[in-house]
């Protein structure tokens, strides 16, 4: 059995911007992630904009961005609403993990 200082369990779009961040600074990493298309996976098409950093600074790139969301309304059931003045992303998921 190899030991690994940094083990990554899952390759959704937070596995990935970690993964891109250790390999651009040459850290050594494993990620390990069951599907061999990750953007296959059953997660949403969408990110937060993020405190700090945008999806821009992460990555450099606006690829696979498809829209910019300036904040949502969500209305479950039973009427209740909530209203979020967020930032966040739609994005194409085959094509944003793949940059």
């Amino acid at each position: 059995m190899e030991k690994r200082e940094i083990v990554i369990v899952g390759g959704g779009v937070s596995g990935l911007s970690l993964a891109r961040s250790l390999a651009e600074k040459g850290v050594d990493f494993t990620l390990l992630e069951e599907h061999s298309k990750f953007y296959m996976k059953v997660c949403g098409e969408g990110v937060s904009a993020g405190q700090r950093l945008s999806i821009h600074d992460l990555y450099k790139s606006s690829v696979g961005i498809e829209n910019k969301i300036n904040g949502a309304v969500l209305n479950f059931p039973y009427g209740r609403t909530v209203k979020d003045k967020g930032v966040g992303y739609t994005i194409n998921k085959e094509a944003f993990e793949a940059e």
